[in-house]
């Protein structure tokens, strides 16, 4: 039995300084506000989810969690920028926002393929800004469809007219392409970045 589709994501994180959370996610990061669930949630829109910040004590939870500076590095926020001016952008304004701390400036990761930056919020979680480095298309920016016509018309031109099975298989980082035959068998493998 499959299970159904997901309507969405969303992100909990629980604040003991609720409102300093709410200005540094608003204001500092300008992240838009997409509502709230009564005065103890506030629900801000990231690319692909949502972000809630929850006033610590609050939860449909009979254990609620508490904020990070109490209970240690269990998430980061991550905060996916297009480009490296983009990431060096939130660190000019996370540096003189007055909330949270900067951990570390912009730097280059060969290891991850990425550049990024480093930050608290108010209640202690980890903020990272990052741009991949790497000709990498993430799979949370494309549409499928779309992602799926071009794929095909990387097929076209990679595969041999006599191909008996086709394989698109969407990764983390691309759309890989394997021809393979009847029996299974991979013949020729592709991975194509493709852009939504």
């Amino acid at each position: 039995m499959s299970l159904p589709q997901l309507d969405g994501s969303i992100i909990f994180i629980y604040a003991k300084d609720f409102e300093a959370s709410c200005r540094f996610y608003g204001e500092v990061l300008g992240l838009e506000r997409a509502g709230e669930l009564g005065g103890d949630v506030q629900i801000f829109l990231l690319s692909g989810c949502y972000l809630a910040v929850v006033k610590q004590g609050v939860s449909a939870s009979a254990t609620p969690p508490r904020c990070a500076a109490e209970a240690g590095d269990t998430a980061i926020v991550g905060l996916l920028c297009k480009s490296t001016k983009d990431v060096d952008a939130y660190h000019v304004r996370l540096q003189g926002a007055g909330l949270g701390s900067v951990l570390s400036a912009p730097q280059r990761n060969d290891t991850f393929g990425l550049y990024n930056m480093m930050a608290r919020d108010p209640n202690g979680y980890l903020v990272e800004a990052r741009a991949h480095t790497v000709s990498v298309v993430p799979l949370y920016s494309i549409n499928p469809v779309e992602a799926l016509c071009d794929a095909l018309a990387v097929v076209e031109a990679i595969v041999p007219p006599k191909a008996t099975h086709l394989a698109v298989m969407f990764r983390p980082a691309a759309v890989v392409i394997c021809e393979m035959a009847s029996s299974g068998q991979v013949h020729h493998t592709s991975a194509s970045c493709v852009s939504g």
